[in-house]
C-alpha cells in the first residue's frame, strides 16, 4: 500500500502508562514525518493526567514540539481498526498487547525502548534517539516487506 498525506499511514504507539514513550514516539514521528503519518499513543495502564515533565521539556527542547497537552489513555479508549501498525514500546507491553482482543495480530510490533522514567533526562534523550533510529528501521522494513510473503516477515523490530 503507498502512503502519502491524502492516504497517511495510521501507527499507534503503546507504552505502559502513556506518560513518557509513547507520546513522544507520537510526537517524533508526527516532527519528523509531516502529514505523510497519523500518529496518536496509548498505554496499557494509562495513569496520570499529562505526559511525564521530562518528556515535555525534551520533545520541547529537541524538536520544538508542545506535548503538554497530552492526556494519557488506555489502549480501550483507542478505536484500533483504525491503526495501519500498532507498535508496542517494549516485550511486556507487546506481550500484553497479543493478549488483547480485536488487536489484530498482524499489525501488531514490539520494539525494545527502555521507560527512561525516574531515570533523568540523559535517559530520555537516549529514548528519544532509540526511537528515531526504531523509527527509521521500523520504515525501512515495511518498505522491504513488500516485496517479502507474509509467512517470511519477522515480528518483533530488534
Amino acid at each position: 500500500m503507498k502512503y502519502s498525506t491524502d492516504n497517511p499511514l495510521r501507527i499507534l504507539f503503546v507504552c505502559f502508562a502513556n506518560m513518557c514513550r509513547s507520546p513522544m514516539a507520537e510526537a517524533i514521528v508526527k516532527k519528523r514525518l509531516g502529514e505523510a503519518v497519523r500518529a496518536e499513543s496509548a498505554g496499557i495502564a494509562a495513569y496520570g493526567n499529562a505526559p511525564s515533565k521530562e518528556a515535555v521539556e525534551l520533545i520541547q527542547a529537541l524538536y520544538e514540539a508542545d506535548i503538554s497537552r497530552h492526556r494519557p489513555r488506555n489502549i480501550f479508549e483507542v478505536d484500533l481498526s483504525r491503526f495501519d501498525f500498532i507498535l508496542a514500546m517494549d516485550t511486556s507491553v507487546f506481550m500484553r498487547l497479543q493478549e488483547i482482543e480485536p488487536i489484530p495480530k498482524d499489525k501488531l510490533f514490539a520494539w525494545e525502548i527502555e521507560d527512561p522514567c525516574g531515570r533523568g533526562m540523559e535517559a530520555y534523550r537516549l529514548t528519544a534517539r532509540k526511537i528515531e533510529r526504531r523509527l527509521d528501521q521500523f520504515l525501512l522494513n515495511r518498505l522491504a516487506e513488500s516485496r517479502v510473503p507474509p509467512s517470511s516477515r519477522p515480528k518483533i523490530e530488534q
